[in-house]
């Protein structure tokens, strides 16, 4: 598209500046009409796109609350995912471990488990797990999957969308799936102490994610590793924002680039006749 656009530059200004008025307009519908369009706004919660441990209007979910977002599936695991809540263990130097105290509410230690954004002192999201109490879980390697379902409206094209946030997990990421599709260069690890970036579009799988209008699912595989007890496992999702391109109807680029040469060629046509 760039090569396009300098292509319409430089013919134009081979015609220097005796254009009258009207090849100057005609001249001008060709510049626009191979400028791209940009991508506006979707509504993450409008969607159906909510961080992990929040309701319906985005507020952090109270002790042990079933998140109704985020279903998964794994051993012991199918339904809803629920507000992670820690407790009391021995050799634990406080209250509520593994959580930070920014989401449990109980002691002063800051938790080995990474802090949920906040916004004016309240949480953003909220570490979740398969079940309530995170210090009860199997000590064996157990995979546990979260899925989200998301809607991509009527006024936008669903194969340019793109979904920008951060995930946190407890012990390791499998992989990130868009409709089931693997995204590329998921990393086969992960961290509970820190949040890792992740940026999707269609192209971010092979040979696509399925992007479309409609009904869209994001889901995060997460693995367990054995240890002694206790053994928490948690995930963590906060979402940026979302945007794709709307759609109004207007050709494809390859198209406006098409009707932008034939303007430019109407334009010299328009211009000798009249010299």
């Amino acid at each position: 598209m760039q090569k396009a656009k300098t292509a319409i530059m430089n013919l134009l200004r081979s015609i220097q500046c005796s254009f009258r008025a009207h090849t100057r307009l005609v001249c001008s519908f060709c510049l626009l009409a191979v400028v791209p369009l940009s991508a506006a706004v979707i509504n993450l919660n409008g969607s159906g796109l909510f961080n992990t441990g929040v309701d319906n209007s985005g507020t952090a979910l109270g002790a042990a609350a079933a998140d109704n977002h985020w279903i998964g599936t794994g051993v012991g695991f199918a339904g809803n995912s629920f507000q992670a809540q820690g407790n009391s263990v021995t050799g634990q130097p406080f209250a509520g471990w593994p959580l930070p105290s920014t989401q449990n509410g109980t002691g002063s230690a800051a938790g080995p488990w990474v802090a949920s954004a906040t916004s004016s002192g309240s949480p953003l999201s909220q570490w979740i797990s398969f079940q309530a109490n995170v210090n009860s879980e199997p000590n064996t390697t157990q995979e546990y999957q979260y899925n989200e379902t998301f809607q991509i409206g009527s006024g936008f094209t669903g194969s340019t969308f793109e979904l920008i946030g951060s995930f946190a997990v407890d012990n390791v990421i499998l992989g990130i799936l868009i409709n089931g599709n693997l995204v590329n260069g998921t990393p086969n690890t992960g961290t509970s102490g820190s949040k890792t970036v992740f940026d999707i579009t269609n192209s971010s799988c092979t040979p696509n994610c399925g992007l479309t209008n409609g009904q869209n699912t994001i889901t995060f595989r997460v693995q367990n590793t054995a240890a002694t007890s206790p053994n928490p496992s948690g995930l963590l999702v906060e979402f940026t924002s979302a945007t794709a391109a709307p759609s109004t109807g207007v050709p494809e680029p390859a198209t406006l680039f098409g009707v932008g040469m034939g303007l430019s060629v109407l334009g010299l046509v328009y211009r000798r006749r009249r010299s």
